[in-house]
């Protein structure tokens, strides 16, 4: 008997999988993800890299419009869904975290905890957070109590709704297009419960420390005059500790300027606990967000019509530059360095309040 020394391994050569998708048509689904256009967050820029595609679309809606534009490609849903997941760090909606990265964090810690010591320091540093952000909530709970007794003490909470886009339309060729963004700045008066909110548009701005100081400088000018001799006024504002929009030089130039223009005797800035820093404000984004399900927007401006039939609370004002004014007047280097120079002449009554 013979034995044939040249025989080679067959295995996996043959052709008899009828179901096996082509490389070409795996390029293609590729091609196709990546040509929908992502947004960067919008809550966590400094701190994550993801990139978000509409809120409208799943990956059952995206292999839809991959069939539609390749009827003829073999290729299952299920296939897509394996690329997308596996080749692609995207993912759907707005990003906003729901809960406290550092509540995270030291639970991730405690489950991992090997020692019973360990787990009680872990435990015991979860409640002073904890107790830290209860005791911010409550002293915000009395400005509000005080700010309606006192029409001399008036708190704002201010905060920057999540990116609107424009044209709002629902056919599929809208997804592989980049949308124009719109931004809503809202500041509210605790003392009348009445939101007013500042729209304006990415040609005109962006949404940074500029922006927010613009927006509450124009509403300190709607809404109050300049105090006269013997007139007192405590200025309270809440936000977030944003960096880039709210706990930054800018804003205390701004109240360091609403001072010197006696809109104001005393300022007080307070920020709610990073990760606990629920306004009022989020309440008014939901309402609008709630009609912005039922709404069509063509262009920039109907986001107006949006947010004022959101509530018959709201306000708005729309920040463009023909309103011939100084809008966007931001606080460069000079004016900041100009008022650093000054303050020697002039009393500065701010404080830094409630860093937790």
């Amino acid at each position: 008997m013979k034995f044939n020394r040249d025989i080679s391994d067959k295995r996996g050569t043959h052709h008899n999988r009828p179901r096996a998708v082509s490389f070409d048509a795996k390029e293609l689904v590729r091609d196709h993800i990546s040509s929908m256009t992502p947004q960067e967050s919008h809550y966590s820029r400094s701190t994550s890299s993801k990139l978000y595609l509409s809120s409208e679309l799943c990956v059952e809606r995206m292999y839809d419009l991959f069939k539609e534009s390749n009827p003829n490609i073999k290729c299952s849903c299920g296939l897509y869904k394996d690329i997308f997941r596996s080749e692609f760090e995207l993912r759907f909606g707005p990003s906003r975290p729901n809960s406290c990265p550092y509540c995270d964090e030291l639970y991730i810690h405690l489950v991992a905890a090997e020692t019973e010591d360990e787990q009680k320091r872990i435990s015991a540093q979860s409640s002073l957070h904890h107790r830290k952000a209860d005791t911010v909530y409550k002293v915000l709970h009395e400005d509000f109590v005080m700010s309606k007794s006192n029409p001399t003490y008036v708190v704002l909470c201010t905060d920057l709704q999540q990116v609107l886009f424009c044209p709002k339309l629902h056919h599929s060729s809208m997804f592989y297009q980049r949308e124009f963004s719109t931004y809503n700045q809202c500041v509210l008066n605790m003392g009348t419960e009445k939101p007013f909110m500042f729209v304006c548009n990415e040609s005109v701005a962006k949404c940074g420390s500029s922006e927010v100081t613009s927006c509450i400088l124009k509403y300190i000018e709607l809404h109050f005059e300049s105090l006269k001799v013997g007139e007192i006024r405590r200025l309270v504002v809440w936000s977030d500790r944003c960096i880039a929009q709210n706990n930054n030089w800018w804003c205390i130039a701004l109240y360091h300027y609403l001072i010197v223009k006696k809109y104001s005797t005393t300022i007080d800035q307070k920020f709610l606990v990073s990760g606990h820093s629920f306004l009022r404000c989020d309440r008014d984004f939901a309402l609008i967000k709630r009609r912005n399900k039922k709404s069509t927007v063509y262009h920039l401006k109907q986001w107006l019509e949006v947010i004022v039939n959101a509530s018959p609370a709201f306000s708005a004002y729309y920040m463009d530059k023909e309103d011939g004014i100084d809008l966007f007047i931001g606080f460069s280097s000079h004016q900041k360095n100009k008022i650093l120079l000054e303050r020697e002449s002039v009393i500065i009554p701010y404080n830094l309040g409630i860093a937790m």
